[in-house]
């Protein structure tokens, strides 16, 4: 098992360093190291959890730095970059990170829910609040409890619902749909979007006052041409895993 970067804060849980691939154990079932210390980087063999990330690039290992130290926080957080850049796994990362990482990691595809259910699926709702309620149901927040929610592709979001998360995120507390009661929230927010939010809210189309909220820290993943040292890492993991799952060697 690769090691975590010795470098970054607290030993940074879950990360492969490029010192890792140096070490005595890295070879390919056990192989041993070579004269120098050194395993063979073509012949290794890459094992990880599913926390782990691959962090090489001097770019990324920045990256991972301030995300260290931002995992140990409340702010909410914003995730920007490429599609397939790995911000989902970013987002995972702050919360395992974190004094929060024992409770729930819950994400929203905010692309993937519809308007008509978005609100309920999020905030819940009460026993005949429309046709089909027939029992009260939790919300998306108050299941994440004292956790993190994760709301992915939040450039996607309407504007209704903005107004909506947006007062949640304020008052620190949401009310299920039918309901009379709030109650309170107090999940971290992280979200994350391939898209341009501050053109969006020059245009008109994504609040900016809840662009400013959800924004409390920024965090850009690089994409992976500018990382291209970490490329035949990450082939060699996804062929492993394509192995695994067919039960080959």
């Amino acid at each position: 098992m690769f090691r975590p970067n010795p470098a970054l804060p607290g030993g940074a849980p879950g990360l492969v360093h490029l010192d890792a691939l140096n070490a005595p154990d890295a070879g390919r079932e056990g192989k041993a190291a070579g004269p120098d210390g050194r395993s063979d980087r073509a012949s290794l063999r890459l094992v990880q959890t599913p926390g782990d990330s691959i962090v090489i690039e001097p770019a990324m290992q920045a990256l991972y730095r301030i995300t260290c130290q931002v995992a140990q926080g409340r702010i909410p957080v914003l995730i920007v970059g490429e599609t397939g850049v790995g911000k989902e796994h970013l987002a995972q990362y702050v919360h395992d990170a974190s004094p929060r990482a024992h409770h729930p990691f819950v994400t929203v595809n905010c692309a993937a829910v519809t308007e008509s259910l978005f609100e309920s699926e999020l905030f819940g709702y009460e026993r005949g609040a429309f046709t089909g309620a027939n029992v009260s149901k939790a919300g998306l927040l108050e299941i994440a409890g004292k956790g993190t929610i994760f709301l992915d592709e939040i450039g996607e979001l309407p504007l209704a619902l903005q107004a909506k998360l947006l007062r949640a995120i304020e008052t620190g507390m949401a009310r299920r749909v039918g309901g009379l009661e709030a109650r309170s929230v107090e999940a971290r927010l992280v979200a994350a979007t391939n898209r341009p939010l501050e053109d969006m809210v020059e245009a008109g189309t994504f609040r900016r006052d809840l662009y400013h909220r959800v924004a409390g820290i920024r965090l850009e993943v690089p994409p992976l041409r500018q990382r291209q040292g970490e490329i035949p890492l990450l082939a060699n993991l996804f062929a492993q895993q394509a192995c695994h799952d067919l039960q080959r060697p």
